[in-house]
């Protein structure tokens, strides 16, 4: 079973227990605060995905940070579960996959924009807006910094690229050149 198979099964049925709960959105936040726990602590990464760290000091690890962290009952027993099959080392994508999930249920859509500097406000706004007149769902709109787009902006959504972007139109630009 390939680990992005396994991440999402373990994130459809945390989704699951979580919609049958009703706490779909409390459960995310958690798994977003734990997982900021796990990137910012690289003691936490080592002891998730080593195999020479025995499951008992994995168990103590992570029964430190769920004491500490207060977080539901469902969620702390999921960890505790990833922990005991070997499978914490999932736990990045698994969220990444809840997230879809999350969205799905919503109806949101996610875009990246790929810009060589930071949107205004309004430009964010009028872009946004267009996509969710078009595609007639919410959008949420994640920027990212690319230098190497000079103007303009790359789209990704819904596994499409939509390339808007000056270095794009150079390509092409050349291409013509080229053929002619």
């Amino acid at each position: 079973m390939s680990t992005e198979s396994s991440a999402q099964r373990y994130a459809i049925a945390l989704f699951e227990m979580a919609r049958d709960g009703k706490k779909e959105q409390s459960i995310f936040e958690s798994a977003q605060s734990f997982l900021k726990i796990y990137e910012g602590s690289s003691d936490l990464r080592i002891a998730f995905s080593h195999p020479n760290i025995q499951k008992s000091d994995r168990r103590r690890i992570v029964e430190g940070i769920l004491e500490r962290s207060g977080y539901d009952v469902m969620f702390s027993n999921f960890i505790r579960v990833l922990v005991e099959r070997g499978r914490a080392h999932l736990y990045p994508r698994i969220v990444s996959e809840y997230e879809v999930l999350m969205d799905a249920a919503c109806g949101r859509i996610r875009a990246q924009v790929y810009v060589a500097s930071s949107l205004q406000a309004s430009q964010r706004a009028q872009l946004k807006s267009k996509i969710e007149s078009q595609l007639k769902h919410e959008v949420v709109l994640q920027e990212h910094i690319e230098p190497s787009i000079i103007g303009g902006f790359r789209l990704e959504l819904q596994g499409r690229v939509y390339d808007n972007s000056i270095r794009r139109h150079l390509e092409r630009l050349r291409e013509e050149m080229h053929i002619v």
